[in-house]
This record gives structure tokens, sequence and C-alpha cells, in this order.
């Protein structure tokens, strides 16, 4: 298992030089897989999708391919299997966790798990693989009239851990730490609250915070 879970995406050098050494190999010799489904979800003007999808594509890559997780499975599988990093984009949580629920797609990704793939996560294509993806999580964050929220259902068991991306970020001005605290306080599972410079990296059973900015651990 290789998840490189980021907040703001390959945003300096740390989170890329980790991008590299998860990759084996320079970054314009791989192939990426970009989902942009959570962002279709997102139901905010899409300016910043422009903006995200562009810093995605000016990475480097050998090749750029998308595909959405509302296409047939096997078109989804195929677009994967010829990919060596699959880059699932931000946006809404709770619509894309439905969408892997509808479409049973837990399979597809427990093969990127084992296979040589990287797994690159940006904001909800980061918190995807919390456990504690619910309606009573959603409102503890204060996401409860999000879409999909009112029946949010974690489609995987990876971590016990939540990840809470854009900590401190001026496009999210509540995330400051009173706002984390107050939430972690109540809480019952620990959270990682990240700034838009810091990911957290998986490998196999590591777990390791990549960071230029602020993070904090609430356990």
């Amino acid at each position: 298992m290789k998840l490189l879970l980021t907040s703001g995406g390959i945003q300096n050098e740390a989170i890329k030089l980790a991008l590299t050494n998860l990759l084996g190999k320079q970054i314009n010799q791989a192939i990426v897989c970009y989902i942009p489904t959570a962002a279709i979800g997102d139901l905010t003007p899409h300016d910043w999708f422009v903006t995200e999808i562009k810093k995605a594509y000016d990475i480097g890559w050998k090749e750029f391919n998308l595909v959405d997780l509302s296409l047939p499975k096997d078109v989804i599988s195929e677009r994967i299997q010829k990919s060596d990093v699959v880059y699932v984009e931000g946006g809404n949580l709770y619509y894309l966790a439905e969408v892997i629920n509808k479409n049973n797609l837990q399979g597809v990704f427990q093969n990127i798990f084992e296979s040589n793939r990287v797994y690159v996560g940006v904001s909800a294509g980061s918190m995807i693989f919390c456990k504690n993806i619910s309606v009573s999580s959603a409102k503890l964050f204060g996401e409860e009239t999000h879409l999909d929220a009112s029946h949010a259902k974690s489609p995987f068991n990876l971590f016990n851990w939540y990840l809470k991306p854009h900590l401190y970020s001026k496009e999210f001005p509540d995330r400051t730490d009173s706002w984390i605290e107050k939430i972690a306080a109540k809480a019952n599972f620990p959270i990682y609250a990240i700034d838009d410079d810091s990911a957290i990296q998986v490998l196999d059973d590591k777990v390791e915070v990549i960071s230029e900015g602020k993070w904090r651990l609430f356990e």
C-alpha cells in the first residue's frame, strides 16, 4: 500500500519528493489517472476546480488521463491498470463515498492498494479511507447539510483516524486551532488536522506526516 494523502495536492518540494520516492522513479516517467468525481459532486462554483486540475496536470507527468467513478467498472479498472499513479481530487467527500458505495468500487481500490501503484489524494480524496465517515461525523464537523451527508457511510475500513484538511487555509477561514480543538474534544476517534503544505504518507503499515507547514494530531 502506497498512499500520499494531501490537503492541497503536490504543494511543495517535501511532498513532491515523497511522491518520487513512493514511485521509485521520476514523475516525468509516470502515467497518472486523475479522478475528478468528488469535484463533480461539489455544489459551489467550480473556479477552484479549474485551478486544481491545471495544478495536477502541471506536475509534469509522462501521460495524464482522466476517469470518473460513475463510468462502468471495467472502464475504470482498465484506465487505472495503465497508470502508475491514481490521483483523486477533492470536492464533496460524501458524494465521493456515495459513488464508491453505489458502484461497488471497493475492489477497484483494493487492487490499487495491492499493486505497486501510488494513490495520491487531495482533500476529500484523502479523507475517503477513514472508517468514521458517517452521519454522526458529518454533524460533528458541521457538514450535515452537505450533499449526501444525510446518509453518509464510509466505503472503506482502513483507518480509525480521521483526516481533516485545510487547517489555517484562507479558503476555509473557520479552520482555526479553536475550531479543531472543540471538535476533537467531542470526537471518539483520533484526528489528523493538516494544512495545505502537509500530507500523510501511508507505506504499508507505517504512517508518517510529510510537511513544510503545520499539522496537529488529536489522539
